[in-house]
């Protein structure tokens, strides 16, 4: 399985949908997550997702509980996803903090 991080262009204006479509125009059976590595992970993530979820607080609250905040929450999702079929998968950053993206380098390096 393929892991990659995918940032679109102006990630913060399209809907969940066009974020799909843009996510699956190459893609074989594809997977994706939002997900947030950092210190105070939880709260960084429940900020990101109530603000691009404001329209509908109930699906906010069923994204948050599926964030993985840990590598260890990551790889199971990873392994579940793989056991399903997946072809690619997709990680959204939900969280502010650069840092992110240097951990999940790492982690997806690790997977190889």
């Amino acid at each position: 399985m393929r892991v990659g991080i995918g940032l679109p262009p102006r990630a913060d204006a399209l809907s969940p949908k066009a974020l799909l479509d843009w996510a699956r125009a190459d893609a074989g059976w594809l997977g994706s997550s939002d997900v947030a590595l950092v210190p105070n992970a939880d709260a960084q993530a429940a900020a990101y997702i109530r603000t691009a979820y404001a329209f509908d607080p109930a699906l906010a609250e069923r994204r948050l509980r599926g964030i993985p905040t840990t590598p260890a929450a990551l790889r199971s999702v990873l392994d579940r996803q793989a056991a399903m079929g997946v072809d690619e998968f997709i990680l959204r950053p939900c969280a502010p903090d650069p840092s992110l993206i240097d951990r999940l380098t790492d982690l997806i390096a690790g997977l190889a």
